[in-house]
């Protein structure tokens, strides 16, 4: 096992934990989520320790400019979830939706958007603990119906967790 899969697995359980109350952590992982996706894409054949450091800074900057436009922030990082999570859900359950890639992006990207901008809390909760789900479930790669079930037990988990704590 190599240092992402410990990052990616710890960064996963925070986002399912405490998602919501720390929001700019949530976008910060939103943007560590798609540097690594770009690293690996723009960057192929370079070490692991680059593509992480390369993630860890958008990372890192997403999360700064969270704390200084906080709306504006999580909005943008509602659009990328939602859109990530969009092609993520379709790929995870076989779908065979036959939409382009891009449109897929878009219409979850909006939703997502949308979400956060209507109903804060329970929109980070909701797509903090998919990020956070989605993230346990990549890490430990199980095959086939047992990746849905993973993702689906720990995205509740982490919804319940998250809502006991905004209550209390």
């Amino acid at each position: 096992m190599d240092m992402t899969f410990f990052v990616t697995i710890g960064l996963g359980i925070v986002m399912l934990i405490a998602g919501r109350k720390l929001f700019w952590l949530f976008v910060g992982v939103v943007g560590f989520t798609v540097g690594i996706g770009l690293a690996e894409r723009f960057f192929p054949g370079e070490s692991e320790t680059t593509l992480l450091v390369l993630a860890l800074i958008t990372g890192v900057l997403f999360a700064v400019l969270a704390l200084f436009l906080k709306r504006i922030a999580v909005g943008v990082a509602g659009f990328v979830a939602g859109g990530y999570m969009a092609t993520y859900i379709v790929s995870l359950l076989n779908l065979g939706i036959d939409l382009p890639t891009w449109i897929l992006v878009l219409i979850g990207g909006v939703i997502g958007a949308v979400l956060v901008a209507v109903l804060f809390d329970w929109a980070l909760i909701l797509m903090s603990s998919l990020i956070g789900a989605n993230l346990v479930v990549q890490a430990i790669d199980p095959a086939g119906w047992f990746a849905t079930m993973i993702f689906v037990g720990l995205f509740l988990v982490g919804v319940m967790i998250q809502a006991k704590t905004k209550r209390s």
